[in-house]
């Protein structure tokens, strides 16, 4: 009786082993005989950019321009407050705000009115270019006491 309780359990455990065996995972070998020559499973895998994981050539004439803000006018500076502050806006296709304020962050919108939903500004001197297009003025707000903003015009 002691043998055949001892023959059930090593069957089961052939059942087991015959059952997980059966599940584990053959997409790796799979892989492995579909890929292009020259190649492994590991780089062969679906990448942007990349046919059956191959990469495609890439040509054409590239070109890069350096260049950035050149500063043409100095605005006048605001003192944003809760209620907002309207000042008028430097020459120049591009204004360059920045936060001069220690502490309050300042949120600027162009045109004549801003709330804290617009483009908000970190104090310690962060900043934001704005591309001017038709407005004449900015507007900078504050959620608490105030904060002075400077306006730097140019293009770039």
């Amino acid at each position: 009786m002691r043998a055949l309780a001892g023959w059930r359990t090593a069957m089961r455990l052939l059942a087991l082993l015959l059952f997980a065996l059966a599940l584990w995972p053959h997409h790796a070998a799979a892989q492995i005989g579909g890929t292009p020559a020259g190649t492994s499973a590991i780089n062969a895998l679906p990448v942007q950019g990349v046919t059956g994981g191959v990469a495609m050539p890439v040509s054409g004439t590239f070109s890069a321009t350096l260049g950035g803000f050149a500063p043409a006018t100095q605005g006048t500076p605001i003192t944003a407050t809760t209620g907002g502050a309207t000042g008028t806006l430097p020459a120049g296709a591009v204004v360059v705000v920045s936060n001069a304020g220690s502490t309050n962050i300042a949120y600027c919108a162009l045109g004549a009115s801003a709330t804290t939903a617009a483009q908000p500004i970190a104090p310690g001197g962060g900043w934001f270019a704005f591309t001017v297009g038709a407005a004449t003025q900015i507007t900078c707000a504050t959620s608490t006491s105030t904060t002075t903003v400077n306006l730097i015009g140019g293009a770039g």
